[in-house]
């Protein structure tokens, strides 16, 4: 497949509220693990919301960023079509290095902070929550340090909270894996639980 990356004439991404946008032609991405695929069409927008440039953030408070589509077309390798959106904000600080705090924009019902949301394969719909920011620092090599991640299909939601050990702790900077704690809940209100190493 091809990306296609274009800006009007005289952007400059410096400048507060300017904008990327990222088209996707048929951007096809198999897992190695069992050679599913899906196929990816359609466009997202990258805004500079604050302005600013990375090279000179150690010097600026933050600078923010948006990325957004109101529909991104996924074809899955059995042929299905499906819709995505995407509302994401990425805030990026300066603490010992470069600290990238993303959250989710999107509000539907009492489903809040949605960051992904559309149809799966199965063509069940699906959100995508930030429940709590996830941090990304690069004084512990641009790891997944903390947040929660909720997923919701239906009656039934999966969260993720990262950035523990192995008794599913919080843990700064581990040396070696960091580990998550996944709670799936079905729709009849059963839960099983599971920590694991990323």
């Amino acid at each position: 497949g091809v990306v296609v990356l274009s800006a009007p004439q005289g952007t400059q991404w410096k400048n507060a509220g300017a904008s990327v946008k990222i088209t996707f032609k048929n951007f096809k991405i198999t897992r190695n693990s069992d050679k599913r695929s899906v196929t990816i069409n359609g466009e997202q927008t990258y805004t500079n919301v604050s302005g600013g440039l990375l090279l000179k953030l150690a010097s600026l408070e933050s600078i923010t960023h948006t990325v957004t589509s109101n529909g991104l077309s996924v074809t899955f390798d059995n042929g299905s079509k499906r819709s995505w959106q995407v509302a994401q904000q990425r805030v990026f600080t300066y603490n010992n290095g470069i600290v990238i705090t993303v959250l989710g924009m999107h509000t539907e019902g009492n489903n809040t902070q949605i960051a992904v949301w559309g149809t799966n394969r199965f063509g069940a719909a699906f959100a995508t929550s930030i429940t709590e920011p996830l941090i990304i620092r690069q004084d512990c090599n641009f790891r997944l340090t903390g947040g929660a991640v909720k997923h919701t299909v239906g009656a039934a939601t999966a969260t993720a909270t990262f950035g523990l050990d192995v008794t599913g702790n919080p843990v700064s900077c581990p040396a070696g894996n960091y580990y998550y704690k996944l709670v799936w809940t079905g729709p009849n209100g059963n839960t099983v639980t599971a920590i694991l190493a990323y």
